[in-house]
């Protein structure tokens, strides 16, 4: 088993916390190659979803208000048209999708995970650090 899907099977389920750590800690680390550079891709696309589908829980967890519903139906990043554009860019730039739930998650005031560096694998300089 790849350490990729190590890391999906030990962090996909449903916890916000545990969604948003694996996304703030890829497996992956090593400095891409022409031979890897397919497998950090990849990594950045599945890393990515896992830090959208946390993001989506952190929304509308127990948590969430009528506050929050009106919050989401303004215009801007802090929208969910922003997060809906996210999900759907994920098939043609998963970099670009998960830089759009950054913006999402900044504009909610939650904890912003850069996307891993395509050329090491590791985040880059994490903006705020999700637990170790």
């Amino acid at each position: 088993m790849s350490d990729l899907v190590r890391h999906i099977d030990a962090h996909a389920i449903a916890d916000q916390p545990a969604l948003v750590h694996a996304a703030a800690h890829p497996p992956i680390t090593t400095v891409a190659t022409a031979d890897t550079a397919p497998l950090h891709r990849l990594q950045v696309a599945t890393l990515g979803h896992l830090y959208f589908l946390g993001t989506v829980l952190e929304v509308f967890g127990p948590d969430f208000s009528p506050t929050d519903l009106e919050r989401g139906k303004t215009e801007g990043d802090a929208s969910f048209d922003t997060l809906t554009s996210a999900q759907q860019r994920f098939p043609v730039n998963a970099r670009l999708a998960w830089l759009t739930v950054s913006a999402f998650r900044q504009a909610w005031n939650f904890a912003v995970v850069p996307p891993p560096d395509l050329r090491s694998g590791a985040a880059a300089g994490l903006a705020v650090e999700i637990g170790a």
